[in-house]
């Protein structure tokens, strides 16, 4: 490497020294001088394009590999990797399902799932999708899937419907069924073939319904001719390189004498490229990467009062799927019953659902919080969603009298509210000792609405010493409070705006 290259980049990241030896002397290895590792971030909304085309390889037998890590194991489908034109192509995470966290492969017009129900958060993984070699006779061909070096095996779930209990029936029994891998022939050609560049993060705009978002980190993409062994590409997390590689990216500032190694990659934000080191196990709580949103949030109480986590993000228990991104809370040393709450931001009430006499809305008898509820739109793709409150005491909060009148809608009659304005009362005749607040953030693209991750800003955490609870108010007086720029609080955090 060139010795004045080396000095700007030595002053720029750190490095304690340069050497320039001779090239010609250098195993493949040590010609890839490296500064600090990067990896991919993807995050709502943003994408990253490579510079590798689906025309250079999708023709023909291909093995596509990549490391990945995800932040949410049990949330909806997002593409890890995927298509930025038209035509279909991706593999990602699948809709958590059956309590169980999925990978899905979509090509052309058929889609198939895969159950990984030991899937974990912050963990890196090898993935690869192969296309196996055409059956000259029918120009039959496949697509399989790997995991750490494991061919996956395609699965869905069937149902056995319960049969007679007392007092209720029994419930649905899922079943697993294997199901073939995806394949054509000439008499089943493939239809929507992709095309473009391949795309880290996200689905392109002609097929994107409503979010396909992958939340996690991505690293070392490759794609080599024909079947690459799959065990020696996940044995090592980095491109190898075989003389079949066709192009590799590694996101690093890396100098590198392969020109298969020399590409570029066009970044949408927020996703983009960040420092990551082996012992970095918290980066999406770092305050620049919690959560990238349109909008900036507080925590919906009142000052000063303490709340916990009950439910966090991708819970087991109900908090997955599309609903993967919602928060419980309950107050600290008192009941939650009829405590106010507050908007989180800025916006316009463009939907009231406090009362039965809501356009013929009727509480579900299965219900055990009455579904009460108010979402404020806080930026032109966002809005929160306080649920679980007392019936009417949203109007009487926001809009008394005829103020509401007509009620609000996503189209007209808005009504307008500040950040810590109260909009309600948490509430629930049915079952008192079991009120919380039930909070998220949705976003708004296309005809449906989800749940998107977001994070808090300015906010205290209760920092107890080893062995310490707290379960009263008083208790409170053990807490060490811990301001938070910018988080998302965790199961069981103690948590008050200050």
């Amino acid at each position: 490497m060139d010795r004045s290259l080396c000095a700007v980049l030595s002053s720029l990241l750190g490095l304690v020294a340069c050497v320039s030896p001779d090239p010609e002397t250098l195993s493949t290895d040590e010609q890839r001088v490296s500064v600090p590792e990067r990896v991919v971030r993807s995050a709502r909304g943003g994408k990253v394009d490579l510079e590798l085309q689906f025309s250079e390889f999708f023709g023909g037998p291909f093995t596509l590999s990549t490391w990945f890590q995800p932040e949410f194991v049990r949330a909806y489908a997002g593409p890890i990797l995927a298509e930025s034109g038209s035509g279909r192509f991706s593999i990602g995470m699948g809709e958590y399902s059956h309590d169980t966290s999925m990978l899905q492969l979509r090509v052309g017009q058929k889609t198939v799932n895969y159950r990984v129900p030991d899937l974990q958060r912050r963990q890196w993984y090898h993935l690869a999708v192969t296309r196996s070699n055409t059956t000259i006779s029918t120009g039959a061909y496949s697509f399989s899937v790997y995991l750490d070096g494991q061919k996956l095996t395609p699965q869905r779930f069937d149902v056995i419907e319960g049969g007679p209990c007392v007092p209720t029936p029994c419930p649905d029994i899922p079943v697993i069924i294997n199901v073939p891998e995806i394949s054509f022939s000439t008499s089943d050609p493939m239809e929507q073939v992709p095309n473009g560049s391949v795309r880290i993060g996200r689905l392109a705009s002609s097929y994107d319904p409503f979010y396909w978002q992958f939340y996690g980190l991505v690293d070392e993409v490759a794609v080599y001719r024909g079947l690459t062994s799959i065990s020696t590409l996940a044995a090592a997390r980095q491109v190898v390189e075989t003389t079949a590689l066709i192009k590799g990216f590694t996101f690093d500032l890396v100098l590198s004498m392969n020109p298969k190694l020399k590409h570029g990659a066009t970044y949408t934000a927020p996703t983009t490229a960040v420092p990551y080191g082996m012992s970095l196990t918290s980066i999406f709580d770092m305050p620049e990467y919690a959560s990238p949103t349109e909008g900036t949030y507080v925590l919906p109480f009142a000052s000063g009062q303490a709340w916990k986590a009950i439910q966090e993000f991708d819970d087991t228990t109900s908090h997955h799927g599309g609903s993967a991104f919602c928060w419980d809370f309950v107050r600290v040393g008192t009941t939650t019953q009829d405590t106010s709450v507050y908007a989180a931001a800025d916006g316009d009430v463009v939907v009231i659902n406090d009362s039965t006499d809501d356009e013929g809305y009727e509480i579900p008898s299965d219900w055990k919080n009455q579904p009460w509820s108010v979402r404020i739109r806080t930026a032109p793709d966002e809005a929160t969603s306080h649920l679980h409150l007392r019936e009417e005491s949203v109007e009487q909060a926001v809009c008394p009298g005829d103020a509401c009148d007509p009620l609000p809608t996503e189209e007209d009659n808005f009504v307008s509210v500040d950040a810590s304005q109260k909009v309600g009362v948490v509430g629930t005749s049915k079952n008192p000792s079991n009120s919380h607040l039930h909070f998220g953030l949705r976003g708004l693209q296309g005809a449906e609405t989800h749940t998107i991750p977001m994070a808090f800003s300015n906010y205290d955490t209760c920092v107890l010493a080893a062995g310490e609870t707290v379960t009263t108010t008083a208790d409170l007086s053990k807490c060490t409070w811990r301001r938070v720029a910018r988080g998302m609080p965790r199961q069981g955090e103690i948590i008050r705006r200050p």
